[in-house]
């Protein structure tokens, strides 16, 4: 009976390029597997930094609408105002 060792060498000897072609496999899908993880990681980083973007652009439009709005408003009461005291001149005048 030949021995374990023998066996192996005598696989390997006469299987050489299908082993080879195993360890290929195995390292060329580990390269792919990690590169497809390195990809994710950074799409992932960017849809968070445009989230944060889009985010800020969002406050900062509402932050000018509140003060377009708090101007109109004000605005407005001076024009009250205004007429409030075009009112009074002329019940001065009569």
């Amino acid at each position: 009976m030949e021995s374990n060792n023998s066996k192996v060498s005598n696989f390997l000897s006469n299987h050489w390029s299908f082993v080879v072609g195993v360890l290929t496999v195995a390292f060329t899908a580990g390269g792919i597997l990690s590169e497809f993880r390195l990809m994710r990681q950074q799409i992932e980083e960017s849809e968070r930094e445009h989230k944060t973007q889009i985010q800020q652009m969002i406050d900062e439009r509402e932050r000018k609408n509140n003060w377009l709005q708090e101007q109109e408003e004000r605005i407005d009461e001076l024009e009250e105002w205004r007429a409030w005291e075009d009112g009074n001149r002329n019940r001065e005048k009569k």
